[in-house]
């Protein structure tokens, strides 16, 4: 098994994700293997986790101003004296 070649299909997977409409059709492949394996609760809240998550991840970016720090978060503004 060549794991090089997983990793640059996962990475490509995960590329592919960044858009909106691949993003939901994923959830959406997700809660169909769900329902197959009778995991019913679980497939119900895909979808509700998948935006939630979302929705968060687009409040929590930074504004176009903003400076990161080495985290990634963005960095708190100046105190004003």
């Amino acid at each position: 098994v060549d794991f090089m070649a997983i990793q640059d299909a996962i990475r490509g997977m995960i590329a592919k994700v960044e858009h909106s409409g691949s993003r939901w059709f994923i959830v959406a492949v997700g809660v169909i293997i769900l329902l197959r394996l009778r995991l019913v609760l679980f497939a119900a809240a895909l979808p509700l986790m998948a935006y939630w998550h979302y929705s968060n991840q687009a409040a929590e970016e930074p504004a176009d101003g903003a400076e990161v720090d080495q985290d990634g978060d963005a960095a708190p503004p100046p105190a004003k004296a």
